[in-house]
């Protein structure tokens, strides 16, 4: 014989769900600020490349980027 269902208590359901996603709110939060975090040391590390080669090549970095933008222009 079945078992007779099991009246639900919408107001610990409701309670049980909010818990959950406030945890998994937290989570998403967690997760967003490493992900800002390796985007700012990946930012820097292309910073630092992009500047050793501008050193290498012997041209002040405002040479560079004067070629830069006279190039930006021509391609616009």
């Amino acid at each position: 014989m079945a078992r007779p269902k099991k009246p639900v208590n919408y107001e610990e359901e409701l309670e049980k769900l909010d818990m959950q996603i406030a945890k998994h709110k937290n989570a998403i939060q967690v997760l967003e600020e490493q992900k800002e975090k390796f985007l700012q040391e990946k930012k820097n590390l292309e910073i630092s490349s992009l500047y050793d080669a501008v050193l290498a090549s012997g041209k002040k970095v405002e040479d560079v980027v004067a070629m830069l933008r006279v190039e930006a222009k021509q391609t616009a």
